[in-house]
């Protein structure tokens, strides 16, 4: 049991009596790296002093992406972040958004949940929770942080493919060219992207043109789904300012 103990034995630094190291082997005392046949390891001060020392120099984050800094998403976009963490097995990871972790969120990639227009914060901590590291162990982590800018005036088409061939917004007008018969959703939105009074509630529309007369400088959420039902197909936010 000795030979396992952390304490003070007498013989180190090359000097039989007078200096004392932690354990009773370690191989930083051992000159062949075996004792009695058995395989030596550095002794557990040892190791938890490499450990910080290399912690103190290197990242536990080998990369993120996108940088850290600024980053501008639309309204609903679900944009993906993600951080390459070093190839160590006690490494570990955790989402922080606005100050909250994100439930569940232990992998290194991370889709961006709903968030209302404006400022966000998200933090990415990626950490080594050895337990070979006692003290310091704030070296053994690094945080990845953004500010995620949502705009609710960015369009954003989640699909549309084959459901609507173009449309336009003057501010007061709304036109959409509808490839196939759909029901269509219009709602108005303020500035922080809550939605409000329908202007168009599910109405059935043919393929072909649609339009409709709107409050002028509004911001719309407009959404088609197919008229045989189904997930919305099509869905975007649009600003006061012609768009296609």
């Amino acid at each position: 049991a000795i030979k396992t103990t952390t304490g003070l034995f007498e013989g180190a630094n090359y000097q039989a009596t007078g200096c004392y190291r932690p354990e009773y082997d370690c191989l930083m005392r051992s000159y062949t790296g075996y004792d009695n046949g058995k395989l030596v390891q550095f002794c557990r001060p040892c190791a938890e002093e490499m450990i910080v020392k290399a912690y103190q120099t290197v990242s536990p984050i080998d990369s993120s992406l996108p940088a850290p800094g600024t980053v501008t998403v639309a309204l609903h976009e679900h944009r993906e972040f993600r951080v390459k963490p070093l190839a160590v097995p006690t490494i570990a990871v955790s989402w922080i958004v606005d100050g909250v972790a994100a439930p569940g969120a232990v992998s290194p990639t991370f889709a961006l949940p709903d968030l209302a227009a404006g400022n966000h914060t998200l933090a990415a901590i990626v950490r080594d929770t050895t337990s070979a590291v006692r003290k310091m162990t704030y070296v053994l982590a690094d945080t990845a942080r953004w500010t995620v800018r949502v705009d609710a005036i960015t369009s954003l088409a989640r699909s549309g493919s084959g459901m609507v061939g173009g449309f336009e917004y003057s501010g007061r007008r709304l036109s959409l060219d509808l490839e196939q018969p759909g029901r269509v959703t219009i709602r108005r939105m303020n500035a922080l992207g809550r939605t409000g009074r329908a202007l168009a509630a599910s109405e059935s529309r043919p393929a072909g043109k649609a339009a409709w007369a709107v409050p002028a400088g509004g911001i719309l959420s407009v959404t088609v789904t197919p008229a045989e039902g189904g997930g919305p197909v099509f869905h975007k936010i649009l600003g006061p300012s012609p768009s296609r």
